[in-house]
């Protein structure tokens, strides 16, 4: 975050083992470090604070495996194809893995602000963590939050990526993210070009429209692209599968397009994932885990379980779901029971393993990707906030409104609903009455009563 990066690497490469670990813990973004002492015969490894960048580890008697994919593993043929109860269980359950869990038994992911380090001559493994979740400040107003030390991580961050990059390609949707995102970029000067996916099966491609708007406001360039209905039928979703590992629940699901617009001559991609967790602490009002494992989480009786025992057979799927309830509570033991603590749970867990990847496994095939919100400055500012001052989107609304008030105007789609700036007035209430109008059964009804007779489909894709 501050000096030069080659410099910092040059000085950890001159010394030994104590000194890298010294040194690499003071690194920051999504990264993992890895490094070999030979004269003294030990491995560093080190994992940036919030654990971002995916680093996978297999240890068996005296050998160590490290990877930063799953499908690494049994490459080696080091290590048995065999599934791992706990991971699938997550997977079905939740859409993502939890804790160290993988699909693959014996493979765990390494833990977040860790340092390890493994002495070759006799297999021993240290670990410390170096850096904790701040304590949230429950009494902290909306009016009192610190904003300026949020723009200013964030401002620093970029600084910090302009040693790879002076340019990149932002991936811009209707939501706060990656909005936030363009309007950073172009406070630091830095101007992006950016890729819009017209989100067509959701209200008349509202979210990419949404998305021109706001690139349009602050003048940069920009390249709107249409997904092919036949998308899920194609050899470019096979690869994303490929990519991302099956991490991801991804049929039908917008994310999963956007890697097929990707190339190698794109240096960087900047993915708007992070804030998102940061400036919307939890998703729900407070009321503990048993009042958030309701709203999100699976049971043995829904659906997705019951596809789960026609695809694995009911013994096996009963132990998946066995192991995953047993991780579950392992994990949810180490979080208060409170919005403080779901907080945590997301974004240890979803953003780690559900979210991040798709540029930090999937993109990075393409190009270098860059997030924002991923520094310790970052979070530390971010963290301390409440439930009730960032509730509704708030502090998004007033960080928008402080450093970027043309973006604040324009409203915002994200989880199906959209968001108006409440300072807006009469503007807003007429966005949100029209956005009410258009999700209308009747206006829906319409809607694919039309479609049907100009494509011969009620739906938008094709079945794959």
């Amino acid at each position: 975050m501050h000096g030069s990066l080659d410099v910092r690497l040059d000085q950890v490469l001159q010394a030994d083992y104590h000194h890298a670990a010294r040194i690499l813990k003071d690194l920051d973004g999504a990264f993992a470090a890895v490094f070999w002492d030979a004269s003294n015969r030990k491995l560093v490894i080190v994992t940036d604070a919030m654990g971002l960048q995916p680093l996978y580890i297999f240890r068996h008697q005296d050998l160590l495996l490290l990877a930063t994919e799953i499908k690494a593993f049994p490459a080696s043929s080091k290590v048995e194809i065999q599934m791992d109860p706990a991971g699938w269980g997550a997977f079905i359950s939740l859409g993502h893995h939890i804790g160290r869990d993988t699909q693959l038994a014996g493979v765990k992911r390494v833990d977040p602000a860790t340092v390890m380090i493994y002495d070759s001559a006799s297999g021993n493994v240290t670990s410390e963590r170096y850096w904790s979740w701040p304590e949230t400040q429950p009494d902290l107003t909306l009016e009192r939050v610190n904003t300026e030390a949020m723009k200013e991580a964030m401002i620093q961050e970029i600084r910090a990526y302009t040693q790879h990059s002076q340019k990149g390609l932002l991936l811009l949707s209707g939501g706060f993210d990656s909005r936030i995102t363009l309007a950073m970029l172009c406070q630091a000067g830095l101007p992006p070009d950016v890729l819009i996916l017209a989100h067509q099966d959701e209200l008349w491609g509202l979210d990419s429209k949404l998305a021109v708007r706001a690139a349009k406001q602050l003048q940069v360039h920009y390249q709107l692209v249409k997904p092919s209905r036949s998308y899920y039928s194609t050899k470019a979703y096979l690869d994303y599968l490929v990519m991302n590992e099956l991490t991801t629940p991804s049929l039908y699901l917008f994310i999963a397009q956007v890697s097929s617009y990707l190339n190698g001559g794109m240096q960087v991609v900047w993915d708007g994932t992070p804030p998102g967790y940061a400036f919307v602490p939890a998703f729900l009002p407070p009321g503990g885990f048993d009042v958030f494992l309701k709203e999100s989480c699976l049971t043995r009786q829904d659906f997705g379980w019951q596809i789960a025992s026609l695809l694995f057979g009911t013994a096996r799927t009963d132990d998946m779901f066995e192991a995953f309830s047993e991780s579950l509570k392992k994990e949810i033991s180490k979080y208060p029971d409170n919005e403080s603590g779901i907080a945590q749970f997301e974004a240890f867990h979803r953003m780690r393993n559900r979210t991040s990847p798709n540029a930090l496994k999937v993109y990075a095939n393409f190009s270098l990707p860059f997030m924002l919100g991923v520094s310790r400055p970052f979070w530390e500012s971010a963290a301390v906030v409440p439930y009730s001052a960032s509730k509704n989107y708030e502090l998004y609304f007033e960080l928008f409104r402080r450093y970027s008030p043309p973006l604040a105007r324009i409203p915002f789609l994200t989880g199906g609903e959209l968001f108006c700036d409440p300072s807006s007035g009469m503007l807003g209430l007429l966005h949100t009455a029209g956005y009410q109008m258009a999700k209308s059964r009747v206006i829906q009804k319409s809607r694919k009563a039309c479609r049907r007779f100009l494509r011969g489909s009620k739906k938008y894709w094709t079945e794959s």
